[in-house]
């Protein structure tokens, strides 16, 4: 297991509120948002761009950072 990436999608409203739970799984290296999924789990079809879309994917950053983990973004 030492040469695997162990990577979470954060995809889902419920996963945005779990994120710090989330992120304390032992073993995680990195975190990357899905903007699309995500818009759609809030009620915002396709509109990856809208600021809570984006909101919500800086705070996974922020939390990832916190954490010590590698944040993936586009």
């Amino acid at each position: 297991m030492n040469n695997v990436v162990i990577a979470f999608m954060i995809e889902k409203r419920g996963a945005m509120e779990n994120l710090e739970e989330i992120l304390s799984v032992k073993g995680v290296d990195m975190v990357q948002f899905g903007p699309g999924d995500y818009s759609t789990s809030i009620g915002k079809i396709g509109q990856g761009q809208a600021p809570e879309v984006q909101n919500a994917h800086h705070e996974m950053i922020k939390m990832a950072l916190k954490k010590v983990l590698l944040p993936g973004w586009r």
